[in-house]
């Protein structure tokens, strides 16, 4: 399929985009304080939780030195591929996720809501910006670690169904840009490739914070997941809820399977480090829930810290409050 055809398609089968926050670029308050538009669909928040330090749900091809992940949504399975997966530093770690949330949050910038043709798909990030964002100090060490980030993002590509009238159509594969993105003269340099850009141009519109970016490790991916999936779920029983397992899955924190079998090790490789994660997000209130958002029973509670604690850890939800975004809309 040519990738005429394929913005073709991604424009037809876009035509209503469910818009589940009521709002557009145009409608966004302007008094928003960090928050700023952006996209939420499948593909980047498939890629947003993958490939971190969790090794056990990646295949590794030894013939063409590739990664790979496979994400079944309800719309249609994603497949990711890291190209070079053994030889990439740090892989799809946290900061190069950063990176390209702030390049998407550019382009939803420069670019008129639900256009498909001529997109302004040149991303121009001040590397000031960035280290500003991120909050960091050494100019020396963000550049390095930028570009590590641009060539991780170059090696990653993705095969995309969706189901569309009970049929599953391949909506594209490709890359996310098609050449490696650069620094010159003090600013990053990234190229969204035509198709992806189209595609991320008619996705649901968000209010993302920004304020994310401070945050380091797990305190990021589990507050980008919140906002995410608070987007797509509002008004809906589960809009505030995420389970503990889900979380876990986009984490870097050790998988149970890595773990020596008893319980101390669980509480403080996976538990503390969850929980203080969560702690570190000031933008959210949190707490601990069991079905449908009730509170937890007594064995809930005592079951985290027994034989079986994992499994009642994991299968518990996670009861959030977004302060800033409930205040601002």
């Amino acid at each position: 399929m040519t990738e005429d055809k394929i913005i073709k398609r991604v424009k037809k089968e876009k035509k209503t985009v469910r818009n589940v926050t009521n709002l557009t670029p145009q409608s966004v308050p302007a008094d928003r304080g960090n928050y700023v538009m952006t996209y939420n669909n499948k593909v980047t928040n498939a890629i947003s939780t993958s490939f971190g330090k969790r090794k056990s749900n990646v295949q590794y091809d030894p013939i063409s030195k590739q990664g790979r992940i496979t994400k079944i949504t309800a719309s249609g399975k994603i497949e990711l591929y890291l190209n070079n997966f053994n030889s990439l530093v740090s892989g799809l770690n946290v900061p190069t996720k950063k990176l390209l949330e702030m390049c998407i949050i550019k382009l939803a910038g420069q670019n008129n809501y639900k256009e498909t043709a001529n997109l302004n798909t040149l991303i121009e990030l001040p590397l000031k910006e960035y280290m500003e964002l991120c909050e960091l100090k050494d100019i020396k060490e963000a550049r390095k670690q930028i570009m590590l980030s641009l060539n991780t993002l170059y090696e990653l590509s993705f095969d995309a169904d969706e189901h569309i009238n009970g049929e599953q159509i391949p909506l594209f594969r490709t890359r996310l840009c098609d050449t490696i993105g650069a620094i010159k003269n003090s600013v990053i340099i990234y190229n969204f490739s035509d198709v992806i850009a189209s595609y991320l141009n008619q996705s649901y519109p968000m209010l993302f914070d920004t304020g994310a970016f401070k945050y380091k490790s797990n305190s990021y991916l589990f507050y980008r997941m919140m906002q995410s999936h608070y987007n797509m779920n509002k008004d809906k029983k589960n809009e505030n809820l995420l389970r503990v397992e889900t979380l876990l899955e986009a984490s870097e924190l050790p998988s149970y399977e890595d773990l020596p079998k008893n319980q101390g090790q669980v509480s403080l490789r996976i538990i503390q480090p969850f929980e203080k994660a969560l702690d570190a997000i000031e933008a959210i209130t949190w707490e601990y829930a069991g079905t449908n958002g009730k509170p937890l029973t007594k064995e809930q509670m005592e079951g985290m810290y027994g034989k079986n604690g994992y499994r009642v850890f994991s299968k518990l939800n996670i009861k959030f409050t977004l302060i800033n975004l409930k205040q601002l809309l």
